[in-house]
């Protein structure tokens, strides 16, 4: 309607044949490329990426899963071993305190002793 009273007043200016110059062609031609170029290349390092943390999480959990239960063992089998126990009674213990252990259910003295050999190792890696 605005076109057709405009036309018909007198005001719009009257069509002149002549070329035209699309001004977005290489925004739609490029637009097409750029985007599946920014696609590949930035999905496939959000790949990559993912994959590298989600390799380290694995291996600091394998890493870290036994930790506690083997410091917490190579310390005490040494206290057992220097006041006197040995064989099958050295291994009973070494089996409860590493099931206590893994299991969360530790003795109160044991839990204080990881705990305080847990802050010397801070205190000395500070």
């Amino acid at each position: 309607l605005a076109f057709t009273l405009l036309l018909l007043s007198g005001y719009y200016v009257p069509e002149i044949r002549s070329r035209n110059l699309d001004a977005d062609w290489p925004y739609r031609k490029l637009g097409g490329f750029a985007y599946a170029a920014l696609d590949k290349g930035l999905n496939g390092f959000n790949t990559r990426c993912e994959s590298l943390v989600k390799h380290t999480a694995n291996v600091s959990a394998a890493v870290f899963k036994d930790l506690a239960a083997n410091v917490a063992l190579f310390f005490s089998v040494n206290i057992w071993l220097l006041a006197g126990l040995s064989g099958k009674r050295l291994e009973i213990r070494k089996h409860r305190l590493y099931h206590d252990i893994m299991e969360g259910t530790l003795p109160i003295g044991i839990g204080a002793a990881v705990a305080i050999s847990f802050i010397f190792l801070v205190f000395l890696l500070t």
